[in-house]
């Protein structure tokens, strides 16, 4: 018989997004397929009886949840975590365990850094998954008394570390199956059809941004013929979008050309989101990617403060603003991304960066909080600076509380401009109007009336 294997996003109290070691509280309605326990599905099901329980998206509460565990009997429960919701995910483990001796097994942001520490502290967890995308977890599986590269268990009442090999360069990976993860309920900004699904062509970036996570988790890439594998299965299941979950949408220039040459010759109707950089989308990329089905590109911006965006991100505002008027050019959509809060902010850089978001042509800005993220520089900087106290760790990238200064202004300051940016950009006429005129369908129409509504609540609630 084949043994039982859960993937699971727990319950919570709030609308949480525990997705590739990010974790944070939903801006507005949406959630989506967890891109983890997604690639873990594929890479499981051949040899497991595989089963997802998404208690979010489904809003069951812990009780129910309990007894669809209890009623699956599984052997080992994969679950998703995060430093935004920690707490309860390791109570509800705690609470399993009191009647089983399944297998859990974590995958989470805060995991990265000091996973071995949380192991051995943790009695409820057996061990704690560093790479969703590894076949490490199938031989951890099917023999846990052996050492792996992407995986820290418990073995014999001692603690076995990884061997913190990172693997770059290409990688393939079983198709997924997202006929698992195809709920109604799961819902993206910016997706303007639907079914859609999210996939996954990379893993990591090259890029080393010291805010972020990915810096430290090494970069590697999945051959077009694997990803185009997919596309198909995904078009059988009659998707009609998708949101490609890649921290940099082209990072490796040669290798997305050709799958997006690919996907324009193979699947013309498809339209798709991703998130990607102004320095690497020039005129020949943003042709393809239009070509290939793209409508909306979400850009890392962080912040309109010229000091700053040196700092953080390497990046200039012209660049910027040509990458956003090369979008302009082939009629896609352009997100911005901000962070209010980095190490040296000063009101004055914020007011650099309200001026620099009513110049551009954004369709949408999406504002966060600095947070000092585990394994970031960023996080190394805020303890050495004392502009954070590490036994404050839980946080919430999205913005709904800081926890940390900038050396100029209080968390409480930081969270205030970070309403203040989202009032000042939202909240303009001109920009309704743009908004309203611009709905192509009145399936977008609710999307957008449905997460306006949301974030201003939020916003004004906050």
């Amino acid at each position: 018989m084949r043994k039982k294997v859960l993937l699971l996003n727990p319950p919570g109290e709030k609308r949480y997004i525990r997705d590739y070691y990010c974790s944070k509280v939903s801006k507005a309605w949406y959630i989506y397929p967890p891109v983890d326990l997604l690639i873990l599905s594929g890479i499981l099901y051949e040899q497991f009886d595989v089963r997802v329980i998404d208690a979010i998206v489904r809003k069951t509460p812990v009780k129910k949840c309990l007894e669809e565990i209890k009623d699956f009997s599984p052997d080992a429960i994969i679950f998703l975590t995060g430093a935004v919701s920690k707490g309860e995910d390791l109570e509800f483990i705690k609470k399993i365990k009191q009647h089983s001796s399944v297998l859990a097994v974590a995958s989470g942001d805060y995991l990265l850094e000091k996973g071995s520490v949380l192991l051995r502290k943790e009695k409820a967890l057996d061990a704690i998954l560093l790479d969703f995308t590894s076949s490490d977890i199938v031989s951890y599986l099917n023999n846990p008394l052996q050492q792996l590269s992407t995986i820290i268990q418990r073995a014999d009442g001692n603690i076995m570390d990884s061997d913190r090999v990172r693997q770059n360069g290409e990688f393939s990976i079983p198709i997924p199956r997202h006929e698992l993860f195809l709920n109604k309920r799961y819902t993206y900004p910016f997706i303007r059809k639907y079914p859609f699904a999210t996939v996954l062509t990379d893993y990591g970036c090259p890029f080393k941004c010291p805010f972020c996570v990915m810096a430290s988790i090494g970069y590697k890439y999945r051959p077009v013929d694997n990803v185009l594998s997919e596309i198909s299965y995904l078009d059988r299941l009659g998707v009609k979008e998708i949101y490609f979950a890649d921290q940099t949408f082209g990072a490796n220039r040669i290798r997305t050309l050709g799958l997006l040459n690919a996907m324009a010759r193979q699947y013309p109707k498809l339209g798709w989101v991703c998130f990607s950089r102004v320095d690497i989308t020039d005129e020949e990329m943003l042709k393809a990617m239009k070509e290939a089905g793209c409508h909306t590109i979400i850009y890392g911006i962080e912040s309109g403060n010229k000091d700053i965006l040196k700092r953080f991100k390497g990046i200039g505002k012209e660049r910027m603003r040509q990458a956003i008027r090369l979008c302009k050019k082939y009629k896609i959509r352009v997100v911005g991304t901000f962070i209010i809060g980095l190490p040296g902010e000063t009101e004055e850089s914020i007011r650099d960066t309200i001026t620099f978001f009513k110049e551009c042509d954004f369709d949408y800005i999406s504002f966060n909080i600095a947070i000092p993220r585990a394994n970031t520089e960023l996080r190394r900087e805020a303890i050495r600076d004392n502009l954070w106290l590490s036994e404050h760790d839980d946080m919430d990238q999205s913005g709904t509380y800081a926890v940390m200064g900038t050396g100029h202004m209080s968390k409480e300051e930081v969270f205030f401009w970070r309403r203040q940016a989202v009032k000042e950009f939202y909240l303009r006429p001109v920009y309704l109007f743009k908004r309203l005129f611009s709905v192509k369908s009145w399936q977008e129409f609710k999307i957008n009336i449905l997460e306006g509504l949301s974030l201003i609540k939020g916003t004004l609630k906050s």
